[in-house]
């Protein structure tokens, strides 16, 4: 999958439309458009101005790691199987946002849990 298309299954898995605190993260009165070639989210003001910003607003942020791998564990052995048997207090979410800042492709990452 190109990196557009991954970032559009992102957004369709998350409900991307109802995700409120993001979006008034970003801007107010930016409503989301569309993704670009590049992965870029696109956005249009009241007054049909258009505005680019990067995915990795969205995707390093706590709100859509929340929505995209939810907020706890589903299992003690799930738990251990994706820390390596190391737990701390780490949820899912987490969990996945540090392991991801790591990856060079991170939508590629995302690409896994699709």
């Amino acid at each position: 999958m190109s990196n557009q298309d991954i970032l559009i299954a992102v957004l369709k898995k998350i409900d991307f439309n109802n995700l409120e605190d993001f979006k008034k993260c970003i801007s107010k009165g930016l409503v989301f458009k569309y993704v670009d070639d590049d992965a870029n989210l696109i956005f249009r003001t009241s007054i049909d101005e258009i505005y680019t910003r990067p995915y990795e607003i969205l995707i390093y942020s706590n709100w859509f790691a929340k929505a995209f791998w939810g907020r706890d564990f589903d299992s003690l052995s799930q738990l251990i199987e994706e820390t390596n048997g190391y737990g701390g207090d780490l949820l899912r979410w987490q969990y996945h946002l540090q392991q991801m800042v790591l990856e060079e492709e991170p939508l590629k990452y995302l690409e896994k849990f699709l």
